[in-house]
């Protein structure tokens, strides 16, 4: 017959080394990298030649006599 342990009083259990979130370390493809680069500078050089508009702004006063 089985003995019931208090959760409590149960000894720790070892915790998983499961890395949920991916790793830093794994090394990415160059050919992938390659294309994010050069779609990155792309987008920077389009982005770049963009002019803002100026900021607008409406402001009314109401002055009653």
């Amino acid at each position: 017959m089985a003995v019931a342990v208090n959760p409590k009083n149960a000894p720790a259990e070892e915790e998983d080394d499961m890395d949920l979130f991916g790793s830093d370390e794994e090394e990415e493809d160059p050919e992938v990298v390659a294309e994010r680069e050069k779609r990155l500078a792309d987008y920077n050089k389009k982005k770049e030649g963009k002019a803002k508009p100026a900021a607008k702004s409406i402001v009314t006063l109401d002055v009653k006599p």
